[in-house]
């Protein structure tokens, strides 16, 4: 009953029974006084001082209890988390306060050694990034001798073994840019043949132009006889082109007196057939005027009108009459003038066919002169054919000897950089090659594929279809 009361009953239970036995103290001392009255004063003293002995040892046994988890808590929030939860057994107020505090307790132990292991974590990549800044620094500043030594942890030992892979990969490196040495000399060594040979076939070249420029004279002799002649030609044709315009004019001008002796035609054929409509009307008038005048009496009137009509008739007759015979004169002269014209015309061809004689003639010593100046051109042809190769052998050496002297000035380049820039610890900016390494290597820079030389032929040899790049020459 003492163990329940002081471990598990809850507070609210603990102080309702201690003061229900106070009270139940107190009220047997009252009835034990009614029922002994010679001791009544007696009983009841002896019930208030047991009803205050059972009152201290009731609050005791509440008390204390939370009077040292108190305590407890005090020295946990000390920092002391050594201290032992005695009570966490308890079911009551008191032993969910002392299972907390061991939760607390607990919570702020984790808390601390998690600190201490992320400091301790703190500590070591602080020595890492201060490893790797001074690897770091030490290739800023080109020495490729520097190493970490120094073991990381096991989480970070990778880390350290690339960086030093990574240095020995430079130092490899830097061994091949030593060997870049031999291509240059062995460009050079290129260069100076090709110059030589192009020097040679340079003073060949010359000796062809010099034939050239010879046959190139006679040549130029020649065309200008043959201008001479162009120009003679060029007047003629001048000439006759006039005459012809001439003639043009001429055959305009008939074929307009044509076109009106057409046109007179048409109208005669008109007028022609208003008289042949007139004729047919005077015969039937005519007629009756007969039927009339065989009537008598009143049917003469009608013979009178008929006769006026036939009048009419006839004056209109005469008037065609006329116009016709002014269009048969007309006719007539146009007729005259197309004749004239046409004459004319003749005559301006017969001056046409003379000049196209004289344009012959001077065709033919044109086509004189070209013969003469075909067989020199051949000369000149075979000479510059010779040219034409020469020129291609040697723009081909230029072009070789140009993406030779690139190739050597990019080498020259790449190897002064990197053999300024980074330290190997050997002379000469070199060190001895590793030979358990599989050493990249480093390609040079692509050399541009060569053009074919252009073909030339026929009278054209002397032209260029592509000029020569003079930045080339300037390798030389």
């Amino acid at each position: 009953m003492i163990t329940w009361f002081v471990q598990t009953a809850p507070i609210r239970q603990k102080l309702f029974v201690a003061f229900t036995l106070c009270v139940l103290v107190q009220l047997a001392g009252g009835v034990a006084g009614l029922l002994i009255p010679s001791k009544d004063l007696i009983l009841i003293v002896a019930g208030f001082i047991a009803s205050g002995v059972l009152s201290l040892t009731l609050c005791k046994m509440i008390a204390d209890p939370y009077v040292a988890t108190v305590i407890e808590m005090e020295t946990l929030a000390g920092g002391n988390l050594d201290v032992e939860m005695t009570r966490r057994n308890y079911k009551d107020c008191v032993g969910r306060l002392s299972r907390a505090m061991a939760v607390f307790r607990d919570s702020t132990a984790q808390g601390i050694a998690l600190a201490k292991k992320e400091e301790t974590h703190a500590q070591q990549q602080a020595v890492i990034v201060n490893a790797l800044a001074s690897g770091l620094k030490a290739l800023a500043a080109g020495d490729l001798q520097h190493r970490i030594n120094a073991s990381f942890p096991s989480e970070y030992e990778q880390l350290r073994a690339d960086f030093n892979a990574a240095m020995d990969n430079l130092a490899d490196i830097m061994v091949q840019v030593s060997s870049s040495a031999d291509s240059i000399k062995t460009g050079s060594a290129e260069i100076s043949s090709a110059s030589d040979d192009l020097s040679r076939r340079t003073e060949h070249q010359a000796a062809s132009l010099a034939e050239s420029a010879a046959s190139m004279d006679q040549v130029t002799a020649m065309v200008r006889e043959t201008a001479a002649g162009a120009g003679a030609v060029r007047s003629s044709v001048a000439e006759a082109h006039g005459d012809a315009t001439k003639g043009g004019k001429v055959v305009q001008d008939a074929i307009v007196a044509m076109d009106g002796i057409e046109r007179s035609s048409q109208e005669i054929a008109q007028i022609i057939s208003v008289i042949d409509g007139i004729a047919f009307q005077t015969n039937l008038l005519a007629l009756n005027a007969g039927v009339e005048a065989a009537r008598a009496g009143d049917a003469g009137k009608g013979f009178a009108v008929v006769a006026n009509e036939v009048r009419a008739l006839a004056q209109r007759s005469a008037d065609a009459a006329k116009d016709i015979k002014a269009l048969i004169t007309a006719s007539s002269k146009q007729v005259e003038s197309g004749v004239q014209l046409v004459g004319e015309t003749g005559r301006m061809l017969a001056n046409i066919v003379a000049k196209v004689g004289e344009i012959s003639g001077a065709i033919s010593v044109i086509s004189a002169s070209t013969e003469t100046q075909a067989a020199n051109l051949q000369q000149v042809n075979g000479a510059v054919g010779d040219m034409d190769k020469m020129t291609q052998q040697n723009a081909a050496m230029v072009e070789e000897s140009t993406a030779a002297a690139r190739s050597l000035a990019a080498e020259a380049d790449h190897l002064a950089e990197l053999v300024t820039q980074f330290d190997l610890g050997h002379g000469g900016g070199s060190a001895p090659a590793r030979n358990n390494r599989n050493v990249r290597t480093i390609k040079s820079a692509p050399r541009a594929k060569r053009a074919s030389a252009p073909l030339v032929h026929g009278n054209l040899a002397l032209a260029q279809t592509q000029p020569a790049d003079d930045s080339d020459w300037t390798e030389f």
